[in-house]
């Protein structure tokens, strides 16, 4: 859509920068080298080209016009034009840029480069620019309400207030102007003001829907939810089933906690058969990101999303809506029922495949991911996800064998695509490791490094696997401070970073470490807690490791050889 609206300014602003260069035979006698007829002659036919929508020659008869004449801005202004038609943003950006800077007092290149920079999102030079427009004509509407715009959007509320009081004083408050006055007035808590002006226009303009909401919507923001009800009942009145509408509808009564109404309206909006589908899997999506809705009415949600499930045909991307429900509400047994019921229904969506993989992966159910990662490697022979998925589980049920075979099918799958080269890498160099093999697994870890030499998971693993082996703690270090100073306050590298100070036997230090990982980060991986301990017991205070071991068996009980640490802490407590 932005593009669009660059497009049709450009056209704008090209007719009247070309009858400007027109008048003046498109150049000025400033080198009477130049050769006028020469130039003429491809500017209109650049012109001539672009009108016809031939930019790839009309852009080579406008730089034929910049070798006879390098400083016309007019040339510079038509290349940037038909680049910015293409898509071109930046490289039009730098052509308009050049022809404000041999003609500063062409109020079009100004306003132009406003609209580049606030879509680029660059709004300190978008000011910039329309300031100088501005102060060219400062009579302009058009210009004052873009500097409310961008002045609302940069928060500079003191550069807004003379801006709307002037345009009201001078012009009023009218359908074209309305949307950016309110909206400023809103901001600057002029809420009576804003309110008294809606009223009016609504009165003027009763089909306009937009007043209504915009209305309703400061009553809100007053904290008058029930004024703002009786709006939106009225606004249903006239309510046209428009997707911006029926987010309004949705967001309105989510602010107000509406919830009965909420599920109504979204139960009549389910079974609207003039609403595209895409919009009703939108809007649904949205109602799951509401916790407090899901908390006080999840059944409810439950229900209606198994009514839409009904009326979708079975389309694959409906079908996961209410997984996403089960997983919001901490539901996971839940969700994975209902993948692998949808699953069964269809082997080949593909979508619920991967949802169910990554699921299981997530909650560290390997022995399940094991046989359905196994099921979906087959049923999808050339899926990376599910194969090295099915690698990740074959390893923690230490089913090397099977692993082994499947990352080499999945690196011959690879290709030379280098991102998932490096992601078979990874997991091929924790096999190794797992399988203490560890040569192997530092020879695929610099392979790693030789395709990106700052991979941070690499380097972390790299370095975790060193100390494991009680090799190159320098080296490990060194990597492990790399890792951190690019990814400073993540416990993971953190934790590494201590077990390397462990292992280099300064214990006071790597105890600080963990206190960050563990008090201060809140991380909870039984792993830290493993960690943790044999720093403590190094430091002589068992009665803290033995605490730590424990709970590092709780949340992993495969951990259990921790026992024979505890009963050791215990018989020197003795």
């Amino acid at each position: 859509m932005k593009r669009i609206i660059i497009a049709g300014i450009i056209i704008v602003i090209s007719g009247i920068s070309c009858i400007k260069r027109n008048a003046d035979i498109f150049f000025t006698d400033k080198n009477e080298k130049i050769n006028h007829d020469e130039f003429n002659y491809y500017y209109s036919e650049g012109l001539r080209l672009k009108l016809l929508g031939n930019n790839p020659e009309a852009l080579r008869n406008f730089e034929k016009c910049i070798k006879v004449d390098p400083e016309n801005d007019a040339t510079y202004f038509q290349i940037a034009s038909v680049l910015l038609q293409n898509g071109n943003i930046d490289k039009g950006k730098n052509y308009l840029i050049k022809a404000y800077k041999l003609n500063s007092l062409n109020v079009w290149y100004s306003y132009l480069l406003t609209q580049i920079y606030q879509q680029i999102g660059s709004i300190d030079s978008s000011i910039y620019f329309a300031e100088k427009a501005s102060n060219s004509l400062a009579e302009s509407e058009i210009l004052k309400l873009k500097l409310i715009e961008l002045y609302r959007i940069k928060g500079e509320n003191d550069k807004i207030a003379p801006l709307v009081n002037e345009i009201i004083k001078k012009k009023g408050i009218n359908k074209q102007n309305s949307i950016i006055i309110i909206n400023a007035m809103v901001q600057l808590g002029y809420y009576q003001d804003a309110e008294k002006i809606l009223k009016q226009l609504y009165e003027e303009f009763p089909e306009e829907n937009l007043y209504m909401r915009m209305l309703a919507d400061i009553y809100v923001k007053k904290h008058d939810n029930n004024t703002a009800y009786k709006i939106y009942k009225q606004f249903l009145e006239n309510y046209n089933n428009r997707p911006d509408e029926i987010l309004w509808v949705i967001d309105f009564l989510q602010k107000v906690k509406r919830y009965d109404d909420l599920i109504k309206f979204t139960e009549e909006l389910i079974k609207n058969e003039n609403i595209e589908n895409r919009e009703k899997i939108n809007l649904l999506s949205e109602l799951i990101n509401n916790d407090e809705l899901i908390r006080c009415c999840e059944n409810e949600l439950e229900y209606l999303f198994i009514e839409f499930e009904k009326g979708s045909k079975n389309e694959e991307v409906s079908l996961l809506l209410r997984v996403d429900l089960y997983q919001k509400s901490g539901r996971i047994d839940a969700a994975i029922k209902r993948l692998k019921e949808i699953i069964k229904k269809n082997r080949e969506n593909y979508y619920a495949w991967e949802k169910l993989l990554i699921l299981l992966e997530e909650n560290r159910l390997y022995n399940d991911l094991y046989k359905e990662a196994k099921e979906a490697a087959t049923e999808f022979n050339l899926s990376i996800l599910a194969k090295l998925l099915f690698v990740r589980a074959a390893i923690e049920i230490e089913d090397y064998k099977s692993a082994m075979e499947e990352i080499r099918k999945a690196k011959v799958i690879a290709g030379n695509d280098k991102e998932t080269i490096i992601q078979c890498l990874l997991i091929e160099a924790d096999l190794y490791y797992r399988m203490k093999d560890y040569n192997k697994a530092f020879e695929a870890l610099e392979n790693v490094l030789k395709n990106d030499s700052i991979n941070i998971i690499g380097l972390n693993n790299y370095a975790y696997y060193l100390a494991e082996a009680n090799k190159s703690l320098k080296k490990a270090e060194e990597m492990i401070n790399t890792v951190i100073k690019l990814e400073p306050g993540n416990p993971i590298y953190l934790d590494t970073y201590a077990w390397i100070l462990y292992k280099k036997g300064l214990n006071k230090k790597a105890e600080k470490v963990m206190e960050e990982v563990i008090i201060k980060l809140k991380g909870d991986d039984p792993e830290f807690f493993e960690h943790y301990g044999y720093i403590l017991m190094k430091l002589k205070k068992c009665k803290e490791a033995i605490m730590y071991w424990k709970m590092a068996i709780e949340k992993d009980n495969k951990k259990s050889y921790l026992e024979k640490e505890i009963n050791s802490c215990l018989e020197k407590r003795k």
